[in-house]
């Protein structure tokens, strides 16, 4: 018997199993074996209606979070937040007593960072002797991979010893894959 057939052979004697899957346009389907059947629609991503107000000190002077402590005044004075680097979503509301500063990144592996790499590094530079807050939606992708990039430049930490510092203080830190690669590409021209 060849392996093609002994895999399907043993395909039989498994339990059968039904699993909801959500399409990026948002179609949710039940898949059983070869069947799906619709269920409905919804959104492509995992809506979650809990506030992350985790203001997390990564560096002397540059905190990460999500968007939405970028809302409360009473946190960013808790924090001595100065300034605030938006990353690929701007806030709709602004203090007067706080700087604001916004570059558009995609969260999908194509985006190229070094585009805007660069210009987030020296808003930070500038503004950390105030404390600056780096965000983006989640706190978890963007703004994570412009604070390891940070790290690894100002504190001529590789990689993996930035990505391990930020996840030690706020450990749903997961950059997307493209993150990661085009951050060990800037680890090797070091």
């Amino acid at each position: 018997m060849d392996f093609s057939s002994q895999i399907k052979n043993c395909k039989k004697s498994l339990k059968p199993t039904k699993t909801i899957l959500t399409n990026y346009l948002g179609e949710k389907f039940q898949v059983q074996g070869e069947t799906a059947e619709k269920l409905g629609e919804g959104y492509s991503f995992v809506v979650d209606n809990k506030p992350d107000l985790q203001v997390a000190r990564v560096a002397p002077g540059v905190f990460l979070s999500s968007q939405d402590p970028v809302f409360s005044l009473e946190i960013l004075k808790e924090n001595n937040i100065k300034s605030i680097l938006s990353l690929g979503i701007e806030p709709d509301v602004k203090f007067p007593s706080i700087s604001y500063f916004f570059f558009e990144i995609l969260d999908v592996p194509e985006f190229r960072i070094a585009e805007v790499l660069d210009n987030c590094l020296d808003v930070i530079r500038n503004c950390r002797k105030e404390n600056i807050l780096v965000h983006c939606n989640a706190g978890i992708s963007r703004s994570a991979t412009i604070v390891i990039a940070y790290l690894m430049r100002e504190e001529n930490l590789n990689f993996q010893e930035a990505l391990d510092k930020v996840k030690r203080i706020r450990p749903c830190v997961r950059p997307n894959e493209g993150f990661v690669k085009q951050l060990k590409e800037i680890e090797t021209k070091k």
